[in-house]
């Protein structure tokens, strides 16, 4: 038997909290909400609310106009991304060892964790549905793949 497991774990990486441009000195350029002090950025309860509201609203607020944003800069932690892929390979003689028979088993996301995608371009303080984990997609659940392979 041969086995080989690959495992990766990567933190989450950082997004801005995005905010309507109402400064009027710039059409496309990119803003970033008003932080609320002393509110967390992250709902501490996003997995068990139904809707999967990861970013927490009450920590955005949309700037005054004329006035730019006050949160920093990759200020909200993406999840923890984790990831075990696994193959297992057996060979086997047959027909005097001439002829080989190659079983081979192949699992991706073995343990079937869920890792959300990253998005490029964060929530927005405009359009709260981006602040819900169902607004971006997810990683591919597990994949189990079976093969034989014949040699002569």
């Amino acid at each position: 038997w041969n086995a080989t497991l690959i495992m990766e774990i990567q933190s989450g990486a950082h997004l801005d909290v995005g905010a309507r441009n109402n400064t009027y000195q710039c059409a496309s350029c990119y803003m970033r909400a008003d932080a609320v002090p002393g509110v967390p950025m992250v709902n501490p309860n996003w997995k068990s609310d139904p809707k999967l509201v990861y970013v927490n609203a009450a920590a955005f607020k949309q700037p005054a106009d004329g006035q730019y944003g006050t949160s920093t800069k990759n200020v909200v932690p993406w999840p923890i991304q984790r990831n075990v892929d696994m193959t297992l390979l057996k060979s086997f003689g047959l027909h005097k060892e001439n002829v080989k028979f190659e079983l081979r088993s192949e699992f991706f996301n073995l343990f079937n964790w869920v890792n959300w995608n990253f998005t490029r371009y964060g929530p927005a303080v405009q359009t709260p549905g981006t602040y819900a984990m169902t607004y971006y997609f997810t990683q591919a659940p597990r994949t189990i793949q079976v093969s034989g392979r014949i040699t002569w």
